[in-house]
């Protein structure tokens, strides 16, 4: 079973991303919407509330856990890597790896919300795999809020992308790494705005092969049945608002469960 940890309804996106990837694995998401997304938190905030998912996706029986949100991978992986049973893999080191794969130049762009950036976290990864690399980073806090109200399509939303990613064009950066989960939700715009030169990274395209290895060595035999393997979809807040948003991310209906934590 693999896990998914976020801090909030974004990870539902990645979710999706990996079971249409690994059809035959079972997956169970703890989303802390209670106190998420995490953002605009501290580092040491970051770390103490996802250590609470990390345990309740460790009980539920994950063999391997992934880190859907930038800000807690970027805050706390290394951390809950150390402390954890299973093997955990963090959205941030995925994408990393990806554009540093991609890039022609070595000019890569970042665009994520402020507690991501701040922590420096993207800098140290991408130049531990290619130290001449330069990276320029663009707080995208408005972006985030926009996606999850579904205004994916507004006017609105077009004028603060374009306005967020003038920066990046002056800088002539050749990859730009999506690091926010609700970038990808916009993917198109952005890539409209940015200019099709430039190469656009999602952290989905570092964890597959990642995954593929675990799933191959423990998916169920070709011999046996197909069957429809369903996620189970945990949230430590539920509101009317709650499947609404989620729609947002996750193109299908899934019953959630809460938990308190």
């Amino acid at each position: 079973m693999i896990g998914i940890l976020d801090s909030g309804l974004a990870g539902l996106h990645l979710l999706g991303r990996l079971m249409a990837d690994l059809p035959a694995r079972p997956f169970v998401f703890f989303g802390d919407t209670a106190r998420g997304p995490y953002g605009t938190k501290s580092p040491e905030a970051i770390l103490r509330f996802a250590r609470r998912g990390l345990r309740f996706l460790e009980a539920q029986g994950a063999e391997r856990i992934v880190i859907a949100c930038h800000a807690t991978s970027a805050a706390a992986g290394p951390a809950l890597s150390a402390e954890a049973s299973v093997p955990v893999i963090n959205v941030v080191d995925a994408a990393a790896a990806a554009a540093v794969q991609a890039t022609r130049g070595g000019r890569i762009g970042v665009l994520a919300d402020p507690a991501t950036l701040q922590s420096g976290a993207y800098i140290d990864r991408i130049q531990a795999l290619r130290p001449d690399a330069v990276i320029h980073q663009i707080p995208c806090p408005l972006v985030g809020a926009l996606v999850e109200e579904g205004w994916t399509q507004k006017p609105e939303t077009v004028m603060i992308v374009k306005k967020h990613l003038i920066p990046l064009k002056a800088r002539k950066i050749d990859t730009l790494i999506l690091g926010d989960g609700r970038c990808p939700l916009i993917a198109g715009i952005i890539q409209r705005k940015i200019g099709r030169r430039v190469r656009l990274v999602e952290a989905s395209a570092g964890l597959v092969p990642q995954l593929s290895d675990f799933s191959s060595a423990s998916a169920p035999s070709r011999s046996e049945p197909s069957t429809t393997v369903h996620p189970a979809v945990y949230l430590s807040d539920i509101t009317p608002e709650t499947e609404r948003r989620a729609s947002v991310f996750l193109k299908r209906r899934i019953p959630f469960r809460p938990v308190s934590l």
